[in-house]
């Protein structure tokens, strides 16, 4: 698996978001939990980074 481009991954975020319906806030939600959860994290030596799903979840409900 070759490695994503952040500077592409970034604007296909902000696209998403600037042409996304505004009444699927879950969405968003989402979007802002797994951001905030890549910053906050060191990466793996590999460039992985594991992502617990409750931290996901607690995330999303506090921002929902």
């Amino acid at each position: 698996m070759t490695p994503l481009d952040p500077v592409d991954v970034a604007s296909r975020v902000v696209q998403l978001l600037e042409s996304g319906r505004r009444e699927s806030t879950y969405k968003l939600a989402t979007l802002l939990a797994l951001v905030d959860i890549c910053v906050e994290n060191t990466t793996a030596p590999d460039g992985s980074l594991t992502v617990p799903v409750n931290e996901i979840t607690h995330r999303v409900v506090a921002y929902y």
